[in-house]
């Protein structure tokens, strides 16, 4: 095969009735430079393609190739019987119907399709389930536009910072790893992406749980598919480990009470509350002193269901000995924390802890009780204040719904963590922790600070 040229500029490849041409089309620059290229242009059935090249060494060789790839389709179709040649026709009549006349596009389209499908499932059967399981929904966004809108809808809902930023860290990086419609993901997908994550396993649960909220919210407002929601129950998640709840004996919890009365007074009333009414952290760090009903007949702490991180209002009883540890606060306004930042708060009463087990020391040596040798640190337990109360709470009042409802959870969770860890006698040395009489310290503050 040779080219031949054209009077406009063009070549002409041809091998039995396969024509090829090769069209000049120069890349004309702003400043005046010409770049050379070539488009190779032929038709497959009724669809035109083109290929471009800036060498015409490698054009003229790419038609040669196609020429003689689609005469050999010229020396077939000769042989094409008269039955043969009626199938055709009547598969270009099947497909002009549906809106196309390309038919080799749609026999390839189809082979591609055949081989994804499962067994015994036909195309037809595929493409029904799809437009089932997409009708009615209102877009195609992105997992990381509907991840932005739920993120906005939390922050209206005025969420906690802390379950804000946990929320965006994890789904942004669940939409850095699927750039595409939320309604096109799967179980399958969702899972290949949580075996791949790192972590220990309570991170990949915690980083799940967040995606199910996604796909929830997302399904409800029908940005996604609801059978989403089905499919995720199939996902195979990790098993947390297990372990025993981490609590305060109520000889560390003289520690921090006492610390703290000593050296940050205005910390005593967090401890204290915390201590006594079980208040979750991101509760604490949200909760201001007009919640603390002092001043009733039965005094309580209120947890309105904005503060709440169940969105549940609750009251929760002041026992006696918090009664006696937040006397100091009766006309105290403004937030409970002293810091708004968490670490501040915690470090600020574990330091106290220490400051308190070191002194104690060095009033039994000058008592010539002993050698204020090195004190052991305080071991501060994640949220050890919160579990002592429940299992405190527990073996007090032996009534799992009653306790669930101070602490805002349900009474199976109480019943399986908190059941029988401690003796009512610890419960009752816990719960009558008294501050020293009288004592000045505490009263200073009446009036406020």
């Amino acid at each position: 095969m040779e080219a031949q040229p054209e009077e406009s500029g063009s070549e002409v490849i041809k091998k039995g009735s396969v024509v090829i041409r090769i069209i000049p089309s120069p890349i004309r620059k702003p400043d005046g430079r010409v770049y050379p290229r070539w488009f190779v242009a032929h038709y497959e059935g009724a669809r035109r393609v083109r290929q471009s090249f800036t060498d015409i060494a490698k054009a003229r060789k790419q038609a040669e190739f196609i020429a003689g790839r689609l005469s050999v389709g010229d020396v077939e179709a000769a042989k094409l019987s008269a039955l043969d040649r009626q199938c055709y026709l009547q598969a270009l009549q099947i497909i002009r119907r549906a809106g196309r006349d390309d038919l080799i596009g749609v026999v390839t389209e189809a082979a591609a399709a055949i081989a994804l499908l499962p067994a015994g499932m036909s195309i037809t059967e595929a493409v029904r389930a799809h437009v089932d399981r997409t009708a009615g929904l209102q877009s195609s966004k992105t997992v990381q536009e509907v991840t932005a809108e739920l993120l906005a809808a939390k922050d209206n809902a005025g969420l906690s910072d802390r379950h804000r930023n946990d929320l965006r860290r994890r789904l942004k990086l669940f939409g850095d790893a699927f750039r595409c419609p939320l309604g096109d993901l799967n179980a399958k997908l969702i899972q290949a992406y949580l075996d791949g994550l790192k972590g220990a396993p309570r991170t990949k649960l915690n980083h799940f749980r967040h995606i199910v909220a996604l796909v929830r919210w997302a399904a409800r407002r029908r940005l996604c598919p609801r059978d989403l929601l089905e499919e995720l129950e199939g996902i195979e998640l990790p098993k947390a480990e297990g372990g025993a709840i981490g609590i305060f004996s109520p000889e560390q919890l003289r520690d921090l009470l006492e610390g703290t009365r000593q050296f940050r007074p205005d910390l005593v009333g967090w401890v204290a509350i915390a201590a006594f009414c079980g208040l979750r952290t991101a509760e604490l760090m949200r909760l201001d002193w007009s919640m603390v009903k002092l001043d009733r007949a039965e005094p309580f702490v209120e947890v309105p269901a904005a503060k709440a991180k169940t969105a549940s209002r609750r009251l929760v009883p002041l026992c006696e000995a918090a009664q006696m540890w937040l006397r100091g606060f009766t006309e105290r306004l403004g937030p409970v924390s002293p810091y708004s930042e968490e670490n501040k708060v915690l470090q600020s009463i574990r330091g106290c802890a220490d400051r308190f087990r070191r002194s104690q020391a060095a009033n039994r040596a000058a008592a010539g009780g002993g050698e204020s040798g090195k004190v052991e640190a305080f071991q501060w337990v994640k949220n050890g204040l919160r579990h002592s109360f429940c299992s405190y709470r527990m073996a007090q009042v032996r009534d799992a719904a009653r306790v669930a409802l101070e602490a805002g959870n349900s009474p199976s969770m109480l019943f399986r963590n908190y059941r029988e860890l401690v003796t009512p006698e610890q419960a009752e040395r816990w719960f009558g922790l008294m501050p020293p009489s009288g004592d000045a310290t505490i009263l200073r503050f009446k009036g406020g600070i």
